[in-house]
């Protein structure tokens, strides 16, 4: 009776460490990325008068930080929010020190992950969907990296974390596009784009590497560079809990800085594509306006003047991607064009 739970155990951990692991090369290769650039951190020494993390990024974090929200250590936001004047200060001053010398206790960055069936009745653990849950201290983390950042720049058609823009715009910029394209008689193909298991999948690589175009600080690249070294997971299923599970890719669902963190590699790829695009004469063209894509966050849009366009700018954004950890799924991939054209079919190779 002892080994009962054995089985489900590694299967649980197997599981998920399939999902969040990577062959031995490559995560050593990644290891190596988060290390070297924590080391390079910490050996420079900076006086930390002018970090990006201060009291004042421990007060906005704090404003950010979420109640109703539980927590695997069972401390929640509102306890944090509750403590008195001089505690608070206390965190506040800790955990400022804590994020220049990059030292978080190992219970701060383990999370859980319960899975609930996607459909009923389901019997292979492909068919769960897990519901992240990260610590408090955590996403309080999260929220204090987010308040030290400068700001974002995007040179591409991106709606999400733009000030001013909403996820709706893009859905206006392709019915103008459709008002367009009848009135000017512009042949145009649209291309949606679906990633698989995104946020999971990504390469950390790829998001330093974002990080660097977009100007952030060294020390708030070590710092996500830190949290993601020593991320762990366990999986919940029944009374089952699997083994932690060290997170050697992916964005941890339910962090605060995820989302951003995900665009903005979007963006960096999308740039450098439509970089190339724009110098083979591909996408919408009218007047001074050149459109080749529009998206929101991992929500991508494609827009040709040809089948021929399409198909090409489809093979080159599948490339791109797959070099940082991404795929796609055919099945949720769908395009259409002005004028119709019902009997036609687009064939990407490398789409799965």
């Amino acid at each position: 009776m002892g080994n009962t739970g054995a089985l489900p155990k590694t299967l649980l951990t197997n599981h998920f460490a399939e999902l969040y692991g990577l062959e031995k090369e490559k995560a050593d290769s990644e290891e190596e990325v988060r290390k070297g650039l924590v080391n390079r951190w910490t050996s420079l020494r900076i006086d930390m008068t002018n970090s990006p993390f201060d009291a004042e990024c421990f007060e906005k974090a704090m404003r950010k930080l979420k109640g109703g929200k539980s927590s695997p250590d069972g401390v929640t936001a509102e306890m944090l929010k509750a403590l008195p004047a001089e505690p608070m200060a206390a965190l506040g001053g800790d955990l400022v020190r804590r994020c220049s010398r990059l030292e978080f206790p190992a219970d701060w960055t383990e999370s859980s992950a319960t899975l609930a069936p996607r459909v009923a009745g389901a019997s292979d653990l492909g068919k769960f969907r897990p519901i992240a849950c990260l610590t408090t201290m955590r996403k309080l983390l999260g929220y204090m990296w987010l308040a030290a950042l400068p700001p974002m720049t995007f040179a591409t058609a991106q709606t999400a974390f733009i000030a001013g823009s909403h996820a709706c715009m893009g859905v206006h910029a392709l019915q103008r596009i459709a008002e367009l394209s009848r009135e000017w008689r512009l042949p145009v193909f649209i291309a949606q784009v679906d990633l698989r298991k995104a946020f999971d999948h990504i390469w950390h690589s790829a998001a330093i590497e974002a990080m660097e175009m977009q100007g952030v600080p060294l020390q708030a690249q070590a710092f996500m560079a830190k949290l993601w070294q020593q991320s762990t997971i366990k999986a919940k299923l029944g009374m089952e809990t699997s083994k932690a599970v060290p997170l050697q890719r992916g964005l941890p669902q339910g962090a605060p800085e995820s989302p951003l963190i995900f665009t903005i590699i979007v963006e960096m790829l999308l740039r450098r594509l439509e970089a190339t695009w724009r110098a083979r004469g591909f996408g919408l063209t009218l007047d001074e306006l050149r459109l080749m894509s529009v998206s929101y966050a991992d929500d991508i849009i494609l827009i040709g003047s040809s089948k021929a366009q399409l198909e090409q700018m489809l093979r080159d954004l599948v490339e791109a991607f797959g070099n940082v950890g991404l795929s796609f799924g055919a099945p949720k991939t769908h395009w259409t064009s002005m004028p119709a054209t019902p009997l036609e079919k687009i064939k990407v190779e490398t789409a799965r």
